[in-house]
């Protein structure tokens, strides 16, 4: 009934708040849905509120991708601190209306195994509402030429880290020999360690020692190049005091994977979700191996 409530108020222009709840465990899809409704909620004015999930998560088998993604954000200078009290009062009565939910559909894939749609497994407040395509009929659309085609319009500068944020991982970074006027490059290579889909999804997955030239050609023009992402991981076959193989460091954090992303000159990696985070902060990404076309912004 509070899911309801909440995408009504989103749809009412007069009221100041657009709320959000991206896929809990995704962070791929999480950053991407919070870029787009960062443009839909600066289109009508109002202030995006990011909702998480995961009181009831271990219960609901499900792991939140990443904290700090869904409290730390500032979106066009709104900073989601401003609402905590307001994001707490509203988590607190969506988490029980969410454990009957997805606890009902949890015993639908055990016993039933009727299909039941994505969009009803989690909460998706916000998410199908932003470009909403169901009272279109899509039978009757015709274009004559590329021009007829509605732009897909984000803006892309409206993302940023609480500045206390940056400022404590800088002096982390800083521990590593990395001064604030260093440029760093990060380099995410996905594999099948992290996700165990080694032979499920192969064609996804690359070997980072094949990025070595790659590393190397980068420290030699002067940057700084951390290997990113989480343990277990493959390990790189290279040592040099300008690279760093951030899974396995001392600096490690939620925060910090956030931080490296929204810090570096820019991003190369294969399609996976920190490639998400990169457009999100509006990084230059070069994306290295497969794409698949349609399965994230252009």
């Amino acid at each position: 009934m509070l899911f309801n409530i909440l995408n009504r108020l989103n749809k009412i222009r007069e009221f100041p708040y657009y709320f959000l709840s991206p896929l809990p465990y995704a962070i791929g899809n999480a950053s991407r849905q919070i870029l787009i409704a960062s443009s839909k909620a600066n289109e009508l004015k109002k202030k995006l509120i990011i909702l998480d999930f995961k009181f009831f998560s271990k219960i609901l088998k499900y792991k939140l991708c990443n904290s700090s993604l869904f409290n730390d954000l500032v979106i066009d200078k709104f900073s989601q601190k401003k609402v905590k009290a307001l994001k707490s009062f509203l988590i607190f009565f969506l988490e029980i209306e969410f454990l009957f939910r997805r606890g009902f559909v949890l015993i639908n894939d055990i016993f039933f195994k009727f299909r039941i749609d994505e969009i009803y497994r989690f909460p998706n407040i916000g998410v199908p509402y932003i470009y909403e395509t169901k009272n279109v009929n899509t039978e009757n659309i015709y274009f004559k030429k590329f021009s007829d085609v509605k732009e897909f319009y984000i803006d892309h500068n409206l993302v940023d880290l609480e500045s206390e944020i940056k400022n404590e991982c800088e002096k982390k970074l800083n521990t590593l020999n990395i001064n604030k006027s260093d440029k760093i490059v990060c380099l995410h290579v996905r594999d099948g360690s992290f996700r165990k889909d080694h032979n499920r999804k192969s064609y996804r997955n690359s070997n980072i020692n094949n990025c070595i030239k790659t590393i190397q050609y980068l420290i030699d023009k002067g940057f700084w190049v951390l290997r990113i992402g989480d343990a277990p991981t493959k390990k790189v076959k290279f040592k040099n005091n300008k690279f760093i193989d951030y899974p396995y460091s001392k600096i490690k954090s939620k925060q910090m994977d956030l931080f490296l992303i929204q810090r570096s000159s820019f991003y190369i990696g294969t399609q996976s979700g920190p490639m998400e985070v990169a457009y999100m902060f509006n990084k230059p990404v070069l994306t290295i191996n497969m794409v698949q076309a349609l399965e994230a912004l252009p």
